[in-house]
């Protein structure tokens, strides 16, 4: 399935959908007055219950929350978060501290800066990366490859391109991430024979 052509208008109707959907815009609302309850991450406590309610509302499939939240609480975030250092994400991403390996959780790690810093940093998930892989193969709209988009920096460019071919300026990075998300799930949905009806 083709995705549709994102206008301002096409946004602004997947912003309303998604806020009417009590399970995306209740989960919001939860992580927003957490998030504003505890802004800072210099306590391990507060960082563990930030982890917990993110990786449960938005599946990050991290099962390791103690270890994930005391790794944030080693690297010590919040000046880099302030700065919107991009590389933050990538180092949050890393947890060394998980498994005999380590273990790469990018789709959490942007998702607790970008929650965090919504204006500064772009919400990574699986089914946005392919949304955006449809997008370049119909519209063209960068030059990329699929693995670039499992970069977080690259990612994040990609982003900016989407928006200005498109003509998205006005839209927040947050609006961007509902539009981009709930078009996703749309798309997955429909390909999986799911009744648009359910999201």
């Amino acid at each position: 399935m083709i995705p549709i052509v994102p206008t301002p208008d096409s946004v602004r109707s997947r912003l309303v959908q998604f806020d009417n959907d009590p399970r995306y815009y209740g989960a919001d609302q939860a992580i927003q007055l957490v998030i504003d309850q505890w802004p800072d991450n210099n306590n391990a406590l507060h960082i563990l219950i930030k982890t917990v309610l993110i990786n449960r509302l938005y599946s990050t499939q991290i099962f390791a929350v103690y270890e994930a939240a005391q790794h944030i609480f080693t690297l010590q975030i919040d000046e880099r978060l302030r700065k919107g250092e991009i590389s933050l994400v990538t180092d949050v991403a890393q947890m060394k501290n998980i498994g005999a390996h380590g273990r790469n959780n990018l789709s959490f790690a942007a998702k607790y800066c970008a929650w965090h810093q919504p204006d500064l940093f772009q919400i990574w998930d699986n089914l946005v990366v392919g949304l955006l892989w449809q997008y370049r193969k119909a519209h063209n709209f960068a030059e990329f490859k699929r693995n670039d988009l499992y970069c977080y920096p690259r990612f994040m460019k990609i982003n900016e391109s989407f928006k200005s071919f498109f003509g998205l300026q006005q839209f927040s990075r947050k609006e961007i991430d509902k539009f981009l998300y709930i078009e996703a799930r749309l798309a997955a949905e429909a390909e999986a024979g799911i009744p648009s009806e359910k999201v």
